[in-house]
């Protein structure tokens, strides 16, 4: 379908080299994290991507598992009174120096054009590495996984993080396009993965552990400083609670 369908619209013109994105997906692990980044580091909302492409409404569950005979249904988002259209947008955190892309799912139809639009973005305002950020269910692995674009770059990281790579499985959604078109943009793009376990009635439902692991490993890697919120270390240590046996006075 054609490009005008999906449309930008720029608030601040921006240079960064390094970006990070996520969206809502298998335990919103990575949407929790860069909306941490974003709250945390004050950071200034310079694009949005818009497109016909984004459904108000999901008709398929979960929202990154999209179905072409169910496309979703249009409109707009009323938040305390004034409309807004949903977009994906782009934040610039000027004290760590990066961009920060918090991701929304197109319809199956739209998907590719909506990931295409946005990794134009992000070359243009000279993104040359991207991390990606999500989750992953498997047994096996360790706390936190990788992925990379390429084998070169995956050994690099490695070397760098000490952290080994996923197995083998589908990375779904407006994250796993990003991700895997990023290659044929030139971008040193590369996946993180936090272990999470799956909740099949509700497969978005947020896991607060699992993304507070993951802020600590960018804190430390990317030198930031993003201290959890309140909310999501209370809602982690809600869910420690509910794990522990009955009867248990100390932990």
């Amino acid at each position: 379908m054609s490009g005008d369908f999906t449309w930008v619209k720029i608030h601040k013109e921006v240079k960064a080299r390094k970006a990070l994105a996520a969206s809502p997906g298998l335990r919103s692990v990575g949407f929790l994290v860069v909306n941490e980044i974003v709250r945390c580091l004050k950071s200034e909302l310079v694009a949005e991507i818009f497109s016909a492409h984004f459904p108000v409404i999901y008709q398929s569950m979960p929202s990154y598992s999209p179905q072409p005979e169910l496309p979703g249904i249009g409109g707009c988002i009323i938040d305390e009174g004034v409309v807004r259209l949903p977009s994906v947008k782009i934040f610039w955190c000027s004290e760590a120096g990066l961009l920060v892309v918090v991701g929304y799912h197109a319809n199956f139809n739209g998907q590719y054009e909506v990931a295409r639009k946005v990794l134009d973005l992000l070359k243009s305002m000279g993104v040359e590495e991207l991390y990606v950020l999500a989750a992953h269910a498997k047994h096996e692995g360790g706390e936190i996984c990788c992925a990379a674009v390429a084998s070169d770059l995956l050994e690099v990281f490695k070397g760098k993080t000490g952290l080994q790579p996923c197995s083998t499985g589908p990375f779904l959604g407006f994250s796993g396009l990003l991700f895997g078109l990023a290659q044929s943009y030139k971008m040193k793009a590369v996946a993180l993965f936090s272990k999470t376990e799956p909740d099949y009635d509700n497969p978005e439902i947020p896991d607060p552990r699992a993304a507070i692991r993951l802020l600590d490993f960018l804190n430390k890697v990317f030198g930031l400083a993003v201290k959890p919120s309140k909310e999501l270390v209370e809602a982690a240590k809600a869910i420690e609670a509910e794990r522990r046996p009955k009867g248990l006075t100390y932990f």
